[in-house]
């Protein structure tokens, strides 16, 4: 099966650095090897390394997860706050539309 490459925008690549340096900042200052976090039941061996050298094919949970083993905290919050605003959210999208309709019938402005 041929490899999809998709292209970043210039804020993207920047966010994946970012992540990344972050990561392997916290790591080293925990003292934790990329094998150690890797030993987490899931994660494979080089997806830390992956992170941390800006490889923008990581998914997302991988990559939460990883953040978490390295107790590397994301939206400088805890765990509670962040359930909390989960929650939060979850109650305002229970109250929106599920879908966007655009109108179908044009409305004169000029009356």
């Amino acid at each position: 099966m041929p490899e999809i490459v998709r292209s970043l925008s210039p804020y993207a690549v920047d966010a994946v650095n970012l992540l990344g340096r972050l990561l392997q900042k916290t790591r080293i200052e925990s003292k934790l090897k990329t094998t150690e976090v890797a030993e987490r039941p899931g994660i494979s061996r080089g997806r830390p390394r992956r992170l941390e050298t800006d490889h923008p094919r990581c998914t997302i949970g991988a990559a939460f997860e990883v953040v978490t083993i390295a107790d590397f905290p994301l939206f400088n919050s805890d765990q509670a706050t962040v359930s909390r605003i989960v929650a939060s959210n979850r109650e305002v999208m229970a109250l929106i539309p599920k879908s966007v309709r655009t109108s179908r019938i044009e409305i004169d402005h000029d009356c």
